[in-house]
């Protein structure tokens, strides 16, 4: 198992060679990131966290290169948005025609927490053989009122009650890396 936090690595190409289970972890990048997958037996995990606040922007593209047969890769990004912040995510599976049996995931969920935020996902397969598995998802949302509500009544403040949510969003990358990384 192999773990890379690539938040501040300029590279933005991974060539996974090797078998076994491949983590990549990054926060708030902008970038066009690369991971051509030519191990039939690699697992490979790609988790970004963005925490965006003010007029931050940030653009993210992710591609996920199959070459052989029998890979796997996931994709997981996880957004939390505040004030302006602008946000645009682009990801592609692309798998060759060399790459049957290939596993493929790829997930971007963002949580909203002001009216003037902008966030645009545009998830795209790019799927030759027949005999894959890929599937792509993408949800926006803001926090559920009744779960402000519960914390307000508990004496938290709604700002409070946001950034506990926030927080909790975002927890699911960290409990994903732990689970992959034992």
């Amino acid at each position: 198992m192999t773990l890379h936090d690539i938040t501040t690595e300029n590279n933005t190409t991974y060539t996974i060679t090797s078998g076994g289970t491949h983590i990549f972890y990054f926060t708030n990048k902008s970038e066009t990131l690369t991971f051509r997958i030519k191990h039939s037996e690699a697992r490979v995990y790609i988790f970004g966290s963005y925490d965006m606040s003010d007029t931050q922007k940030c653009t993210l593209s992710t591609i996920q290169h199959h070459t052989v047969r029998g890979a796997q890769s996931h994709v997981l990004i996880k957004s939390v948005l505040r004030d302006s912040a602008r946000l645009v995510y682009n990801g592609m599976i692309r798998v060759d025609a060399s790459a049957g049996k290939t596993r493929a995931t790829l997930a971007h969920h963002s949580l909203l927490l002001s009216n003037d935020i902008f966030v645009r996902t545009s998830p795209q397969l790019e799927v030759l053989p027949s005999t894959v598995s890929c599937t792509h998802a993408a949800t926006i949302t803001m926090p559920n009122p009744l779960h402000v509500y519960y914390l307000m009544s508990r004496g938290i403040a709604e700002k409070k009650a946001h950034a506990i949510i926030a927080e909790e969003f975002l927890n699911e990358l960290k409990q994903k890396i732990t689970e992959y990384a034992t």
